[in-house]
This record gives structure tokens, C-alpha cells and sequence, in this order.
């Protein structure tokens, strides 16, 4: 159809780890020339499950994941989702700040955490 992608790498994590597999190896499956727009957001852990709720700091997970799709595809729009439980204005622009050094390619990753979810997998 030659549809341009809003990929949303924290619910690629969270689907991911909720059902026990690789969203890395995921995200590797999509088309690069057509992924037009990336969204960043953070999640909550709730009845042992990961929840996309965009209420909370991207997670180290996910910004791994995001310097990694970079990487591949090389710079795209980013938008950071916070739709709820707004922090100060600092936190805000020090999330801005590392997307953008994430995208100009200035920052390395951090050490990759695995995050409990309360269940096998």
C-alpha cells in the first residue's frame, strides 16, 4: 500500500515482554524506508503485566531499542508521549535532550536493564 509507519517503540517493549519475546528481533522486521514517525513513552507495571500508559520516563529498554532502530534507519521525527501524571518542565526537556542527542548520534547506550514483569517468559 506504500503506507508511511508511526512505529511506537515503548508498546513494541511492552507488547514484547508481555508475551515472552524479542522486541528487538520485532522492530528488525519492519521496513525501513517506510517508518516515517518514531513515538517514545514510558509504562507501568500493573497485575504483573507491562502497561502502555505514557505516564511515567522513557524506560533504559526502550531507549535502547530506539538508538538501535536509529542506528538502522537513521534519524526520524520523534515525539515523546506523557499523557498523564506530568512531571516538572526540567524532566520533560531532559527527555527532550536525550532523544535529540540520541538522533545527532552523540550519546552511547546505556547497559541494557531487563525489567521484571512478574511473570515467566
Amino acid at each position: 500500500t506504500e503506507c508511511r509507519l508511526l512505529v511506537d517503540v515503548n508498546n513494541f517493549y511492552v507488547n514484547e515482554q508481555n508475551l515472552g519475546r524479542d522486541a528487538a528481533a520485532a522492530l528488525q522486521q519492519l521496513p525501513a524506508a517506510a517508518i516515517a514517525e518514531i513515538h517514545l513513552g514510558g509504562f507501568e507495571t500493573r497485575d504483573g503485566y507491562l502497561l502502555d500508559a505514557h505516564n511515567s520516563a522513557v524506560a533504559e529498554p526502550v531507549w535502547g531499542l530506539y538508538q538501535m532502530l536509529l542506528k538502522r534507519i537513521g534519524p526520524r521525527a520523534t515525539l515523546l508521549e506523557w499523557d498523564s501524571d506530568i512531571p516538572l518542565l526540567e524532566q520533560l526537556l531532559s527527555q527532550r535532550q536525550r532523544a535529540a542527542e540520541l538522533l545527532s548520534g552523540q550519546v552511547q547506550p546505556r547497559p541494557a536493564q531487563r525489567l521484571s514483569t512478574g511473570h515467566a517468559g
